[in-house]
């Protein structure tokens, strides 16, 4: 069963800048503006941490909460996505999955529970290989 629920952005202060690391961009080139998406950074960006913070701000870890702001999955826990009735197949979540939520979405998601009580919501997100799984509201 599913949950209705909110892909969230939380910046952080890192000990140092690695590879993989998600940071937040806005696109505004041409005429319009594009919404906030989000890229991983390379090896080739890293000089130190200071440069990349001074160049492109904090980088961000992704969370899923409720609609009441309790934390369901934690940046760790975000990795199986579900692309809808047409397959049964789950595939790993990747950053075009996260940025197609984020920009036609509005950052809302639908994730998987084991249960849910009928005053306090989910009571068991569903787990598998210790992530959660979610799809595009």
């Amino acid at each position: 069963m599913y949950l209705g629920a909110e892909l969230v952005i939380k910046s952080y202060v890192p000990d140092s800048i690695e590879p993989g690391m998600f940071f937040m961009v806005k696109d505004f080139s041409g005429e319009n503006l594009k919404p906030l998406r989000l890229w991983q950074i390379t090896s080739m960006y890293i000089n130190s941490t200071e440069d990349v913070i001074s160049r492109f701000g904090y980088p961000v870890e992704l969370y899923i909460v409720d609609y009441g702001d309790a934390v369901l999955a934690r940046p760790e826990q975000i990795g199986w996505y579900d692309e809808g009735d047409h397959t049964e197949d789950l595939r790993d979540i990747e950053l075009r999955d996260i940025n197609d939520i984020l920009e036609n979405h509005e950052g809302f998601v639908e994730i998987d529970v084991d249960d849910m009580d009928e005053f306090y919501g989910a009571t068991n997100v569903t787990l598998e290989q210790g992530k959660v799984i979610i799809r595009a509201l």
